[in-house]
């Protein structure tokens, strides 16, 4: 590998600037010790020690003064060390205040582009907005022409339809005009044949009813049927024969299909009589109260007190006698009307 020339140049550099830092490092160092200034001083100092420790003790003053010695290296050592440290120390803190101060600038940079870019894009948005503007107004400008048009193009239309409309309307008038005309002759010849027609219809129901009619009267009617019927049913229940009263009954029954009637009423009654006698007395007494209602919405007293007796007689058979003295009453009190306002209208 051929190492190029700008590296080696910085290679030669990086290497001096080493040396020189190694050379100035030892000399600060070797300058605090031999320094002949500090040297006298300690020599002193040592001399002084010496003479007071051979007073004393003069075994002791060789070692004393070199720990004493090996003390104050120490210290200066130490005091070096110290130095190194704040110095490393205030580096440390001018690079973290540098990094602050890059952190800074990176980030009013940063503030700085972000607010170009809103700036930017809120133009950009200004624009397309303007843009649209425009557009959506050049977009109503055409509508409004094509819906003017259309406009123009539909009036002309509707005007050319009214007057095919117009043009179709009078021919059809014409048309309608023939049609009526033939239409109200045909009409009137119609008219003469339907009531030749009619005439003879006429005359033959004519003939068709006086023949019903003598028909009819030797006919018998539903009502009067259903009259008869229940006349026997009460004849057979007499006798004891409940099964010929009870068919009797249905017949009638199905005559009338409806029971809102005189006849209804009797008929309700002889059914009542009936059931009693089988033993079924709660049914007839319901078929009793049902007569009561029934002559009540009528208004015929005599078939009023009849249905009161006959509810009368129903409880008396049971032995209900209190309530069997109650509807006598009711039956008297109603029969003795009736005869009131008959004897007042034979005064009349």
């Amino acid at each position: 590998m051929v190492i190029p020339k700008h590296i080696k140049k910085m290679l030669m550099v990086i290497q001096v600037f080493f040396i020189c830092f190694l050379l100035i490092y030892n000399y600060n160092t070797l300058a605090t010790e031999l320094h002949p200034t500090w040297l006298k001083t300690e020599l002193d100092k040592a001399d002084k020690l010496n003479d007071k420790l051979n007073d004393k003790d003069p075994n002791l003053s060789f070692d004393f003064v070199q720990n004493l010695l090996n003390k104050n290296k120490n210290k200066n050592k130490n005091k070096n060390k110290n130095k190194n440290k704040n110095k490393n120390k205030n580096k440390n803190k001018n690079k973290n205040k540098n990094k602050n101060k890059n952190k800074n600038k990176n980030k009013n940079k940063n503030k700085n582009k972000n607010k170009n870019k809103n700036k930017n894009k809120n133009k950009n948005k200004n624009k397309n907005k303007n843009k649209n503007k425009n557009k959506n107004k050049n977009k109503n400008k055409n509508k409004n022409k094509n819906k003017n048009k259309n406009k123009n193009k539909n009036k002309n239309k509707n005007k050319n339809k009214n007057k095919n409309k117009n043009k179709n309307k009078n021919k059809n008038k014409n048309k309608n005009k023939n049609k009526n005309k033939n239409k109200n002759k045909n009409k009137n010849k119609n008219k003469n044949k339907n009531k030749n027609k009619n005439k003879n219809k006429n005359k033959n129901k004519n003939k068709n009813k006086n023949k019903n009619k003598n028909k009819n009267k030797n006919k018998i009617s539903d009502y009067d049927l259903a009259a008869l019927y229940r006349r026997l049913a009460t004849y057979h229940f007499y006798f004891g024969q409940f099964d010929k009263s009870f068919a009797l009954l249905h017949k009638s029954k199905d005559l009338l299909k409806d029971l809102n009637n005189k006849i209804g009423v009797n008929v309700l009654l002889t059914h009542g009589m009936l059931l009693d006698s089988i033993g079924k007395a709660s049914e007839s007494e319901a078929l009793f109260h049902q007569a009561i209602k029934i002559s009540k919405a009528i208004e015929d007293p005599k078939i009023l007190a009849d249905s009161y007796g006959g509810l009368a007689g129903m409880y008396d058979l049971n032995h209900n006698d209190v309530e069997a003295l109650k509807y006598y009453q009711k039956a008297y009190t109603q029969t003795t009307s009736r005869c009131r306002i008959q004897l007042e209208l034979e005064m009349l």
